[in-house]
Formats: C-alpha cells, structure tokens, sequence
C-alpha cells in the first residue's frame, strides 16, 4: 500500500477547501487554484499566497504584513495534528462533546482560532468533518485568516466551534457576526469564553449575560449556557507549591466542589427547594439550578452552544 505524503494530503485538502472559501478582498469571488503555490480569486483577481500547503486569506492591505510575519518565523513543514495536550486539556474541560449535535444532521465543522487543532482526531473519530484556521500558520491550521473577515461562502458549515478564542478578539461582535453568517440555517455554534480568568491578552473577559447578548443579537439563539474550570486553581494553581500541576488541579478543584456543595447545601435548608431542581428565578433566560448558577456566576469559563434560526 502507498502511503499518502503530507504534500499530496496537503493538495488535496487544498482543492476540496476551494469549493467554500471566498475572497477577503472583494467578499464575493470564488478562489481558484493556481499553482501550488497561489490561489486567485475569480472576480476581482487578487492573489492570495499559498505557504507548504497554506493559504494566507487576508484582505490586500494586510496580506504582506502576515506572509512576512511568517517567513520571519522558522518552522518546519506542518504535520497532521494528533491527539496533542491542547485539543486534549479543550475536550475535557469544555465537555465538547457533550455539546455537539448528531454527525448525521451536522457533519461539516469549522474549527476557529484553532491553534494546533488538537480536537480534530477527536472529531474526525465522530465521523465530522473538519476545517480548522487561525491568524498564524501552526500544525493545525487549513487556511490563516482573521475571525473578523471570514474567507468563506455563505451557510458552509454545519457547526462552528471556538474555545477560549473570543476574548482575544478586538471586536468579538464582528466575528459572531461572520460565524452567523458561514453557518447553514438551524446550524450550531459551540464555543467558551473566558469570565473569571486573569488578563492573558485579552480584550473582553464575558459573564453569561455579555455571551448571550452577543449571540443574540448575530441572531444565535443560546440553548445551553454554563460554568467551566475550577476557580480556585485558575486564580492559586500557579502560586501554590502543591506538586505537579495534575496534582495542583486535582486538590484545589477538589476544593472548589467542596465550597459549592456547601453552598449548595444551605440553599437548599433556606429556601427548602432542591439545588439540584431547575428554575427560572435567575433570570438567565434559561432554566438553571442554584448549583447550575451558583458555578455560572463564579467560574473561570463560559461554556455556550447555540442555533442559527432556520
């Protein structure tokens, strides 16, 4: 048997993803292929790079900023990613998983600002099909483009997920915007924010009220909206000589369930209603337990799904 090389992978992913993408510049054309080295767009004619099997999808006035940045960078040829810590750390923390819908009414999936792209094995295994990008070339990355100006056609995709990414965007509203805009009708966008977290170069930290708002008005509607991470490790996990970080995040999240469970308990001897029963008197806008929004409004991350009206 032959075994395909990275190049000719590369290749023909290249092919199959110029069936969706669309041109930055003009936001109407098609792109084409080339060489193996170019994409160009059929309409206004503008010339895109194409870097060891990378296309750079920037508008005219930035695109030489991004190609230089990256030339300036040494790194070998990309490699597939395979199951690596990021993807790994993501498909735990999140419960990505638990999110996602059926791989037989949404298959196609656009993983945004991916990073290395480690939640594509997990993916791929689920039987999806994934596209992944982010603003500088890594192991992982499809294409390299901006989340505030998507190179791709219109209702392409079936879900779009994006962990940890929408803080770090200079205008977050913009880029649901786009994610509303590439997702088909009755498509789903899965993704998580940071809220409690410390400053890491980010723009916009989001309680769960600011995530819906913003989905909302790119009109996604949410339908699951949750606290994620231990508080107590994302704020002490760094300053506390407790071991190794593994043995950090087992004790102090240990110590987090603990608080809550308190918590949990005396809600339920003062008002006499279970921690555990969902209600609407939080005014979230969704049915949550006291222990559901007792972690929601004291936790490091939001976790979110939503869908695109049909």
């Amino acid at each position: 048997m032959v075994t395909e090389s990275l190049a000719d992978a590369r290749s023909r992913s290249l092919e199959a993803l110029c069936r969706i993408l669309r041109c930055p510049e003009c936001r109407q054309g098609m792109l084409v292929s080339r060489s193996d080295e170019l994409l160009c767009c059929e309409a206004c004619q503008q010339r895109y790079p194409v870097i060891e099997g990378v296309p750079f999808l920037f508008e005219a006035k930035v695109l030489d900023d991004y190609v230089a940045a990256d030339r300036s960078t040494e790194r070998p040829l990309p490699a597939w990613p395979t199951r690596v810590r990021g993807g790994a750390y993501h498909w735990r923390e999140y419960r990505i998983e638990e999110l996602l819908p059926p791989v037989e009414e949404a298959r196609r999936v656009l993983l945004l600002g991916c990073g290395d792209s480690g939640e594509r094995p997990y993916l791929n295994e689920r039987g999806f099909e994934v596209v992944a990008f982010d603003i500088k070339r890594t192991s992982g990355t499809d294409f390299v483009a901006d989340a505030h100006l998507l190179p791709l056609q219109d209702a392409s995709f079936d879900v779009v997920i994006s962990m940890q990414v929408l803080e770090h965007l200079h205008s977050p509203w913009i880029a649901v915007g786009e994610i509303a805009r590439v997702l088909r009708p009755g498509g789903w966008f899965v993704g998580s924010v940071a809220f409690l977290k410390p400053y890491h170069k980010s723009y916009f930290h989001m309680t769960h009220m600011g995530v819906m708002r913003l989905l909302d008005e790119a009109g996604l509607r949410t339908d699951r909206v949750a606290g994620a991470q231990s508080l107590a490790y994302t704020l002490y996990g760094g300053m506390v000589p407790l071991g190794s970080r593994p043995v950090r995040r087992a004790l102090l999240g240990a110590f987090d369930r603990a608080l809550h469970g308190v918590r949990a308990g005396a809600w339920t001897l003062r008002r006499r209603i279970s921690a555990d029963q969902r209600t609407d008197r939080f005014r979230v806008g969704l049915p949550l337990s006291f222990r559901e929004y007792d972690h929601l409004v004291r936790a490091p991350a939001i976790v979110f799904r939503a869908q695109k009206d049909v």
